[in-house]
């Protein structure tokens, strides 16, 4: 952003993604979000999506469970199915 002379003023910060789907809508603010979900996003509002003019670093997402959890096997089952759907191929 340095580079294009693109200064950031942050206004608001959420807690996560989706409380922006009631936040953006008619208004002047915009978000940056990962893209796999803005075509979630743009199925539940009538929002404008743009690319950014620059590349962005990758967001790592991480699992955390409780100790007790490690071997229970519905914990188990649950955190593959999480790690598979978020898999990334590139």
């Amino acid at each position: 952003m340095d580079e294009l002379r693109i200064e950031r003023r942050t206004v608001l910060t959420v807690p996560h993604y989706l409380s922006l789907l009631t936040l953006i809508p008619n208004t002047e603010l915009f978000a940056v979000i990962p893209t796999d979900l803005v075509e979630a996003f743009r199925v539940q509002s009538d929002i404008g999506v743009y690319p950014l003019p620059f590349s962005s670093p990758r967001v790592e997402i991480k699992q955390i469970w409780h100790e007790r959890l490690h071997h229970d096997a519905a914990n188990k089952w649950l955190r593959e199915v999480v790690r598979e759907a978020l898999k990334n191929d590139d």
